[in-house]
């Protein structure tokens, strides 16, 4: 399996999950890397992010189909947008299914089933059995887009926070720990403290700059790891300046409350990685 990914975060939770499935991984961070690993005749399917720098999912996509190697591998898009006519584009520029981020282990499952691939899986690390193409093969087999329905973002959020917007969602968090292991998710918890101060500097420069293309991939990059990670409230607000990004004036009114939101995950997350 190839995971193309530029988001740290997010490329360790598909990647664990993956292993954990029975599937021997490689994670590149942009889409040249992966047409470069589809021509090289590492991949048998491919979870391709469709916002990645130097050359996006949608252009790998359409390069890699044009490769010999490439022109029959099944390409799963990973995306953060939830809007189904957007889907559609993915799947017209060659891919064969749409995975929207936060995705749950099932949903990730049952894409992979609908998409048999050869098998070069391994044995599962927790010594179960690793998931077979069709196993598990469900309603994404006729879909292009599993959305978010059971995704760790839609869960009930619960929090020690007594705020009307709690901080995350301890319940997902206890789901996600209990599907992945202690060590992994503390490790992921760690990561995504890092990964939210260094998108948190990309957007204040976007906002100092009136950028607003900086201002949208910052604020999509902190929706979507932010909400694999159950940090609930501000991945809303994240999605807010998203969907704003181009009102700079708006973007500046919904600083504040991101700052302190973004304050209060970094400190969850490390509560909970502790």
């Amino acid at each position: 399996m190839l995971i193309a990914e530029d988001n740290e975060v997010n490329a360790i939770i598909a990647k664990a999950f993956l292993e954990k499935f029975g599937h021997k991984v490689k994670h590149v961070e942009n889409g040249a890397l992966a047409v470069e690993a589809v021509e090289e005749g590492w991949a048998d399917l491919i979870l391709m992010d469709v916002h990645m720098p130097v050359m996006n999912g949608i252009d790998a996509t359409k390069a890699i189909r044009l490769t010999q190697q490439g022109k029959k591998l099944p390409i799963i898009g990973l995306t953060a947008e939830a809007f189904a006519e957007r889907h559609v584009l993915f799947k017209e520029a060659g891919m064969n299914g749409v995975l929207t981020k936060p995705f749950t282990e099932q949903q990730l499952a049952d894409i992979i089933a609908a998409h048999p691939v050869a098998d070069r899986r391994l044995e599962s690390r927790n010594d179960g059995p690793a998931i077979a193409p069709g196993a598990a093969r469900g309603a994404a087999a006729d879909a292009i887009d599993t959305g978010n329905n059971g995704g760790p973002a839609d869960t009930q959020a619960t929090s020690c926070e007594t705020d009307l917007y709690p901080t995350g969602d301890l319940g997902g968090l206890k789901k996600f720990r209990d599907q992945l292991g202690s060590e992994t998710v503390s490790t992921l918890l760690n990561e995504a403290q890092k990964s939210l101060r260094k998108q948190l500097v990309d957007l204040r420069d976007g906002l100092q700059t009136g950028d607003a293309t900086r201002i949208r991939e910052a604020a999509h990059a902190i929706k979507g790891g932010s909400g694999s990670l159950f940090a609930t409230h501000i991945a809303k607000l994240a999605a807010d300046i998203e969907r704003n990004a181009a009102d700079i004036d708006t973007v500046r009114g919904l600083m504040p409350a991101f700052e302190n939101a973004a304050t209060d995950a970094i400190a969850w997350w490390r509560e909970q990685a502790a």
